[in-house]
């Protein structure tokens, strides 16, 4: 993400220290870039449990974080960070899939749906 200030005044120069419109009178100055890094991405952790009739217990935790392009609309126009998680428990059986979580999020920019699907396939040793 970035973000952008004009800064008043500024060192040598017009609009710096010393110079027409330096520190007493703050005409001109200059532009402040700053960028910030975010982790994004989607993180997995399960742990699965094989018991009678090859149902498949699975202990789930998923972390999603992405970032969000402003709308048009959006005052002011800077990119946001949005999370979500998911800590389950669900049992599948074998060879079957099963929705762990399903979430619409409605926006300016229209629907979104993120869906948790888990397959289990134990094999034989």
């Amino acid at each position: 993400m970035t973000s952008t200030a004009v800064t008043p005044g500024g060192f040598g120069g017009p609009g710096g220290a010393g110079g027409p419109g330096g520190a007493a009178g703050g005409r001109g100055g200059f532009q402040q870039r700053s960028i910030s890094y975010q982790d994004v991405g989607t993180t997995v952790k399960a742990s699965a449990r094989v018991g009678a009739d090859d149902i498949v217990a699975v202990e789930l935790s998923v972390k999603g974080t992405r970032v969000r392009t402003p709308d048009a609309t959006d005052e002011p126009a800077a990119h946001s960070v949005e999370t979500g998680s998911l800590t389950t428990n669900v049992s599948v059986p074998a060879g079957k899939s099963v929705v762990a979580q399903a979430v619409r999020t409605e926006g300016k920019g229209g629907a979104t749906i993120s869906v948790v699907v888990v397959t289990a396939r134990p094999t034989a040793k």
